[in-house]
């Protein structure tokens, strides 16, 4: 009843000590002078019903969605490596012209010059030849000297770029927000798309699966926020 004897700068002061939110004050302001000069009460209750029951709970849903669209996203990237790329790629075309032949995979092998002059290097190798200590870039006569069962196959680009350009189309399928590494490796950042196709781990497994299935070739694939990280497989 008294509210309207309070001085104005007052009703200000007490506001701001309160750290009332700037329409909170506004309202106090609207309030005291309709007290003050109308002298009607029931203008008062209904202006207060009005804001309690129309605005108040939009602006706690206003505050909450502009505080929400503020938390920045954690990125979510991913490395695809192919597995001994040409050599993986090398044995699709083998087995593509015939089914019946050895998988070079399987075997101590290596992409690479010309076996029979013992020039050029070594630019692939199986798991076996790398076990045996063949290393990618070592000499040929070299390879062979730590190695001497080791089938050397030469390279054919044409057909390992077709297989990295099939990875690429399939990979888009998942964002388009991408960059290539090298022929064989590329960054997928997942960030926005990733609640499309579910859980980061469960996601890459498919795509993995899906290459495997499709493709003929295996891949890793690194999960982590950045591309650093993700390319150490974490």
């Amino acid at each position: 009843r008294n509210f309207h004897r309070i001085p104005l700068f007052k009703v200000i002061s007490f506001s701001f000590t309160l750290r009332a939110s700037p329409q909170r004050v506004l309202f106090l302001i609207l309030f005291h002078l309709i007290y003050r000069y109308a002298e009607i009460d029931y203008i008062c209750c209904l202006c207060y019903d009005f804001y309690r029951t129309c605005i108040l709970p939009f602006r706690s849903t206003f505050i909450f969605q502009e505080s929400t669209m503020n938390i920045p996203k954690q990125r979510v990237i991913f490395h695809i490596d192919v597995n001994s790329a040409f050599l993986s790629w090398e044995s699709v075309y083998r087995l593509e012209k015939s089914p019946q032949d050895t998988d070079l995979r399987t075997i101590a092998c290596a992409v690479g010059g010309d076996s029979s002059t013992r020039h050029g290097i070594i630019l692939a190798k199986s798991t076996l030849a790398k076990k045996q200590g063949v290393t990618t870039g070592e000499p040929i006569s070299q390879a062979l000297r730590k190695c001497p069962d080791l089938v050397i196959v030469p390279s054919r680009f044409d057909f390992y770029i077709q297989c990295s350009r099939k990875m690429m189309t399939l990979l888009e399928e998942y964002t388009p927000d991408h960059e290539k590494f090298s022929i064989d490796e590329t960054f997928l950042d997942m960030t926005d798309t990733i609640h499309l196709f579910g859980p980061p781990l469960s996601t890459a497994n498919i795509i993995r699966n899906r290459i495997r299935d499709q493709l003929g070739f295996t891949v890793n694939i690194g999960i982590s926020s950045k591309q650093a990280f993700g390319k150490n497989g974490l």
